[in-house]
């Protein structure tokens, strides 16, 4: 059973916490059917720029990923976005023919892991739970 999609995963109280009171926003929430991410962009007030001496490791998003049990689709979507001209840290990692890796940054710094895991890696990555009284 899939659950219903909320409007929104925060509102005006949750940002009264942080305080953001009255903040005006533009506010997009994406569902993969089972799970949700509330992308948020402040209007007023705007955030403040990175710092010049900004590393990945700083408060913040460290990075998006997405993940694909279909290595087609992972391709797809690898060369789209090195077609759309976005750079690429590392051009894919090749594990046993079993798992490929990349990163790319997008024009404001941000990170996006794009993988493609076999089935038979599930339990190597820790995808099949543990018998309960272990």
């Amino acid at each position: 059973m899939k659950p219903e999609p909320p409007h929104l995963l925060h509102g005006p109280e949750h940002e009264a916490l942080w305080g953001l009171t009255g903040a005006k926003r533009e506010i997009e929430l994406v569902s993969t059917g089972d799970m949700f991410l509330e992308l948020v962009q402040y209007t007023d007030p705007v955030g403040r720029p990175r710092p010049d001496d900004y590393v990945l490791c700083d408060q913040g998003i460290l990075n998006i990923g997405i993940a694909s049990r279909d290595v087609n689709d992972y391709e797809r979507t690898r060369d789209a976005v090195i077609g759309a001209g976005y750079h690429v840290e590392v051009p894919g990692i090749p594990a046993n023919g079993l798992l490929v890796c990349l990163y790319a940054l997008d024009d404001q710094g941000f990170s996006v892991e794009m993988t493609w895991i076999d089935h038979r890696q599930d339990e190597e990555y820790g995808f099949i739970p543990e018998p309960a009284n272990a």
